[in-house]
């Protein structure tokens, strides 16, 4: 049982089951989310087809005209934010068939009427054929119908297979015996909804696990969701409990409610029908997550190509200012807590390093070499980090990763610093192109630089990435605070 088991006690087989669930469901990124968001663009892809095969029966084999076309696009784009605000998507999938295609139709027939009011007001509808118009609307009604068929068959083997089954741990706060009601319930629910952990108290007992048992076990195998079960605890034990729990990169929800935490609310709902609140989210969920390791490996590429003769020359470089290897490699902390090893070009002087701690660099630093002052200012020693990116172990742009000195020292001093760890390390981030690149050399600076890194985590986009990207690109060429 892995030295962590659950105190519940769980059977073994149980624990097995969680465990295997756990492994199961990292296969492959919330199998139900994409599925909803592959509708999204399957609705699309129907409103066009269905045009398409509508002007076929119309006309034969002959070019789509150009009014078609776009009349299509427009509908598509409708169509989408039509069964969206109409509850189409989303939870909505585990509906009957009936009801599925019901919201469809309300809102296809919604986009369509809405197309021929502007037909008719625009004096543009005689250049449509009634023909086409009509076997359209039929057509797409029909593939939207098979799509939604097609999702709940798939849905139901998702969830014969175990790939839709939440990895859940309990933990209780206090001695009210609600958190062994609550896995009661979970226990009791429908076969195959959930992959029940265990039961964690606050510190580790004789009798049960604590919470640094559950960070270890959320480091082994993914862990879903996390239900914080409060019983007359006070305030301030209850947010030290949640600010660990925020290390982990999963669901964190406490039942039942409990204000004035001075922490993010994110949502309130029902969970195995216990109110709950939402208070950190998973981040890069489905395809966020692709969509960011796709930024990572294409643009990621591309600056490793491009900047290789450019490394080689400064590897060659390096060895010339001064005796020891080109490459300076420094464990530091990544996704989850995990150590890393992150490759930088020496910029110090070999085996200079003191024996305990690790100190920034500062100004007019003795270790640091000739070289390595002007490979610190432009932070061209970070280049070697692109074959960090592109092995997976660090993005593009991110939470900076510091030495586990610092890791240690400042996880001590400030409550939300690990929380940093629940996304992958960055060459670059938000907080260094906010002006706190360089040293940290007081707690003021560490303390801001972990709120615009945890910013950054629940405000990520691709276009932010881009922004942070050039951002760092100009403040290498006016910032002088590195060194």
């Amino acid at each position: 049982m892995l030295g962590y088991g659950p105190a519940l006690p769980l059977a073994a087989q149980a624990w097995r089951q969680a465990k295997a669930g756990a492994r199961a469901s990292s296969s492959i990124a919330d199998p139900l989310r994409l599925l909803v968001d592959g509708m999204w663009a399957a609705d699309a892809l129907v409103v066009l087809v269905a045009a398409a095969v509508a002007n076929l029966l119309r006309q034969g084999f002959t070019p789509i005209p150009l009014e078609v076309f776009s009349t299509a696009l427009l509908a598509a784009v409708l169509t989408v934010n039509a069964m969206h605000m109409s509850g189409a998507y989303g939870g909505a999938l585990s509906d009957a068939f009936a009801a599925q295609v019901g919201k469809a139709v309300r809102a296809w027939t919604l986009v369509f009427t809405i197309l021929l009011i502007l037909g008719y007001l625009t004096k543009t509808s005689e250049i449509y054929s009634r023909f086409w118009i009509v076997s359209w609307y039929g057509l797409a009604l029909c593939g939207f119908a098979s799509l939604r068929a097609w999702s709940i068959s798939q849905t139901k083997r998702w969830r014969r297979q175990g790939r839709l089954a939440r990895t859940v741990a309990v933990v209780e706060l206090g001695d009210g015996g609600k958190g062994r009601e609550l896995v009661r319930r979970l226990q009791t629910s429908s076969p195959g909804e959930f992959h029940l952990v265990g039961l964690f108290s606050e510190e580790r007992t004789d009798s049960q696990r604590g919470i640094q048992d559950l960070i270890a076990l959320a480091q082994l195998f993914r862990i879903d969701e996390v239900l914080v079960v409060v019983s007359g605890q006070g305030d301030a034990e209850l947010s030290g409990a949640l600010r660990r729990l925020g290390t982990i990169p999963t669901n964190v929800r406490i039942c039942p409610w409990v204000a004035e935490l001075g922490l993010p609310v994110r949502d309130v709902g029902l969970f195995a029908q216990s109110a709950v609140l939402t208070v950190y989210r998973r981040p890069f969920t489905s395809w966020s997550r692709v969509v960011k390791r796709a930024e990572d490996i294409i643009l990621g590429t591309v600056a490793t190509a491009l900047l290789a003769p450019v490394m080689l020359l400064i590897a060659v470089a390096v060895k010339l200012d001064s005796p020891g290897p080109a490459l300076f490699r420094q464990q530091r902390l990544g996704f989850n807590n995990n150590v890393i090893t992150v490759f930088k070009f020496r910029t110090m002087k070999h085996r200079c390093a003191p024996e305990t701690g690790t100190p920034q660099a500062q100004r007019g630093d003795p270790r640091v070499t000739r070289l390595g002052r002007i490979l610190r200012r432009t932070s061209l020693d970070e280049l070697p980090q692109l074959l960090n990116v592109l092995s997976g172990a660090m993005s593009l742009v991110g939470p900076r990763p510091h030495a586990l000195a610092h890791n240690e020292q400042y996880a001590e001093l400030i409550d939300d610093y690990l929380g940093r760890h629940r996304v992958q390390p960055g060459i670059t981030g938000w907080a260094q192109v906010n002006g706190l690149r360089g040293e940290t050399d007081t707690l003021d600076k560490m303390q801001r630089r972990v709120e615009f890194d945890l910013t950054y985590i629940d405000s990520w986009s691709v276009l932010m990435d881009l922004r942070i990207m050039v951002l760092t690109a100009l403040s290498l060429v006016f910032d002088r605070d590195v060194y």
